[in-house]
């Protein structure tokens, strides 16, 4: 990223270079959900909310088996 503002500093005037940052991993972040989605067939919700309230400690995670659905769980194997 810093190579490009530095080779085309007039297409980042004004932005603030922390707020593009976190917008890039925001896309890239995006991006890799909806690859895992279309991959293994699950909603983006429900993964969303498997992340969102994942417990490490937990035995059993919240949203699991709503998100896996019998053709998911088949192409998840």
């Amino acid at each position: 990223m810093w190579d490009k503002i530095k080779q085309h500093p007039e297409n980042y005037a004004g932005q603030q270079v922390d707020k593009l940052l976190n917008k890039m991993i925001d896309q890239a972040y995006n991006q890799e959900l909806i690859a895992f989605t279309d991959k293994y067939h699950v909603s983006l919700d429900d993964l969303k909310f498997v992340i969102k309230y994942y417990d490490v400690h937990a035995s059993k995670q919240a949203g699991v088996n709503r998100m896996l659905t019998r053709d998911a769980f088949k192409r998840f194997r």
